[in-house]
This record gives C-alpha cells, sequence and structure tokens, in this order.
C-alpha cells in the first residue's frame, strides 16, 4: 500500500465524525483494559466465587479442589471470550463492523447487568459467559473498527494505535483501583459494582457505533464503493487525496482476497508448531 500523501494532505482537518469514531476506539480500548483487569477481581478476594459455587457444593477446606475450581473459572470466561472472537471472525465476516461494535458493547453491557442484579445461580453463569463472549468480540474488533476509520488520517495511524493500547493499560489500571475499592465494601457486594461500572463504557460504545456510519473498507467489502467515497471525504475533512485513499483502499480489498487461507497455512506449516503447543498449554496448566 502506497504511503505518499499530497502536499495538501497535511494541512487537513479532522473533521467531527473522525473525532468520534477515535473517541469510541479508545473506549473500547479503555473496556477491554478494564474487563481484562476485572476478571481477576471477580476471581480472588470476593463472593463472586460463592454465589456461583455455593458452600456445599465442594469443600473449601481442600485447597487443592479450590485451587482448580478458581483456575476453571477465568479459563472457562477466556474460552467464550475465543469463542466470541471465531464467531466474529466467521459468521460476521459478511456484515459491517458498526454491527459487530453495537453487538459486542450490548454483550458486554447484557452481561454486566445481568451478572450484577441477578440472585440465581444460573444467572451467574450465564451473565459472565455474556460479557467473555462480548469481550472477544470487541477485542478483535475494535482497534480494526478504528484503524478503518483512522485510514482518513493516515499519518495519524501509528499514534491511534499507540492511543489505543495505552488505553488498555489505563483500563487495566482502573480496573485494580475499582477492585482494590469495593473489596472493602461490607457485606461482600462489592463485586457487583466492579463488574457493573463495566456496562456504562459498553454502552457508550454500542450507541456510539449505532450513530456513526460503518467503516469505509467494509463499504467496499459490500460494494458500496460511491458511499465508501463519500465517507471518505467526510473523514479526511476535504477532498484533498481522496482519491489516492480511495485507490489503496481497494487495492488493500483485493490483497485482503487474495490472502485468504493464510490462517491455514501458518498452523498447517512444522515450525510453527512449538507456538501452536505453547499457546494451547499456557491457559490449560
Amino acid at each position: 500500500m502506497r504511503t505518499n500523501v499530497e502536499k495538501s494532505d497535511e494541512n487537513k482537518k479532522m473533521s467531527l465524525i473522525f473525532l468520534m469514531a477515535c473517541f469510541i476506539g479508545f473506549t473500547s480500548g479503555f473496556l477491554i483494559g478494564y474487563m481484562t483487569g476485572i476478571i481477576g477481581g471477580l476471581i480472588f478476594g470476593t463472593r463472586f466465587m460463592t454465589n456461583l459455587f455455593p458452600y456445599g457444593a465442594f469443600t473449601y477446606d481442600d485447597i487443592v479442589l479450590y485451587s482448580m475450581v478458581m483456575s476453571l473459572v477465568p479459563a472457562t470466561l477466556y474460552i467464550f471470550g475465543s469463542m466470541g472472537i471465531d464467531i466474529r471472525k466467521r459468521d460476521f465476516s459478511r456484515l459491517d463492523m458498526r454491527r459487530q461494535m453495537i453487538l459486542s458493547g450490548a454483550l458486554v453491557s447484557l452481561g454486566s447487568v445481568v451478572t450484577t442484579l441477578t440472585t440465581t445461580q444460573f444467572m451467574y453463569m450465564l451473565g459472565p459467559i455474556l460479557f467473555a463472549m462480548g469481550f472477544g468480540i470487541m477485542y478483535q474488533g475494535a482497534q480494526v473498527y478504528m484503524s478503518e476509520m483512522g485510514f482518513a488520517h493516515r499519518n495519524c495511524l501509528r499514534a491511534l494505535n499507540i492511543a489505543f493500547k495505552m488505553m488498555i493499560a489505563i483500563g487495566i489500571f482502573v480496573a485494580n483501583l475499582v477492585n482494590c475499592g469495593t473489596n472493602s465494601i461490607k457485606g461482600g457486594w462489592g463485586w457487583k459494582v466492579s463488574i457493573g461500572i463495566a456496562a456504562i463504557p459498553a454502552a457508550i460504545i454500542s450507541i456510539g457505533s449505532f450513530l456513526l456510519p460503518d467503516t469505509p473498507m467494509t463499504m467496499i467489502k459490500l460494494g458500496k464503493f460511491d458511499d465508501a467515497k463519500q465517507l471518505l471525504q467526510r473523514l479526511h475533512g476535504t477532498n484533498d487525496g481522496v482519491n489516492i485513499l480511495f485507490r489503496d483502499l481497494l487495492a488493500a480489498n483485493e490483497a485482503s482476497k487474495s490472502a485468504k487461507g493464510s490462517e491455514k497455512q501458518i498452523m498447517s506449516q512444522t515450525q510453527n508448531r512449538p507456538y501452536r503447543v505453547m499457546a494451547i498449554a499456557l491457559p490449560l496448566f
């Protein structure tokens, strides 16, 4: 993909729609970090485990069994998160990024609300599952969404990606602060506050993605070439250099079509076998 940019492109203005798309992307990064940090708070030092596995289900004095259960819960959440990633890649590949962002935020919001407000053991299991699947879809799609929107200002792409990673780190930091604060709440229900807070940025992501248009790349993949070019002009803030950006997106789309099946080739290569083994062994043990 070419990186040449016209001189007039240097003085382009960042439109409101571009700034809103960046805000949704950064909020997604923060939520990904927050969810990553909050999972540990759910498992350790709270009554979430006793609600999920009431006393009598097994003897909590059995340290070995208790440790196995505590390891099983986050592993299960990560499995459902991986399922969300797989659903996003397979079933939603023909749909737009906008609906994927809406769905991921809705799943996280619903999972947070269900886990926070429910009193039944079944809902205690269903809530985290929805939460994890929304996390998986968002983890796979959020940075792609922001990068595709940010392509209209591709000189800023590196800064946007760095800022996205920084927001993940900030989310993890905030999650640990929240966990420390909620663990001191008497009654042992502080963990509900921790997971309930995630519903706020998740709702912002869903509503913001609903109000924003789809990404130019997705429009090109769906054959909406005129709409993609018009959106590039809106994101770009000026008509200068839009044709170059549009041609580069077309070239990238054609290149992505020829790259189908590359994941299977990578997985089937013998030299990648140690990495496959470690990728399975680390979560398993």
